[in-house]
């Protein structure tokens, strides 16, 4: 029955996280012009060294928790310690964002589901049965 948890728990963050991705996307044209002005004029300055690394830091993480999740779901035991370390760069690097953030209540709701199956896939893959699947010997089944 965990393993059914866990895969689902999996299967809703890149569900969630690819939504965010998608609805962000075809959102944009949706905001005021003003707000869309104002971003493109601030997208023009460049930005400084720590923003510069936060960003890529930021987007690189995402990806390796992409690739990391569809890797926990065939117990890989790289993924586990691979998809904790994305997740936690990714939540510290969204404090460090300076940028102005334009957000939809649809957003925020995606983002936050995707934050808690994340959450739920490493409570799961460390503090769960769950975890004797990412030991090096099988466990019987």
């Amino acid at each position: 029955m965990i393993k059914h948890v866990f895969r689902f728990a999996i299967i809703a963050y890149l569900v969630f996280l690819g939504a965010f991705v998608i609805v962000g996307l075809r959102t944009i044209r949706g905001f005021p012009p003003e707000a869309l002005h104002y971003v493109e004029w601030y997208a023009q300055i460049p930005m400084d060294r720590a923003e510069a690394i936060t960003n890529r830091l930021g987007i690189a993480s995402l990806i390796v928790s992409v690739i990391s999740a569809i890797a926990l779901l065939f117990y890989y035991r790289p993924a586990r310690i691979g998809f904790f370390i994305a997740v936690l760069i990714s939540e510290f690097c969204d404090l460090f964002i300076k940028n102005p953030l334009l957000t939809t209540g649809t957003l925020s709701v995606l983002d936050s589901m995707a934050s808690f199956f994340s959450g739920a896939i490493i409570a799961l893959a460390y503090f769960s049965p769950i975890k004797d699947h990412f030991s090096r010997k099988r466990p019987s089944q």
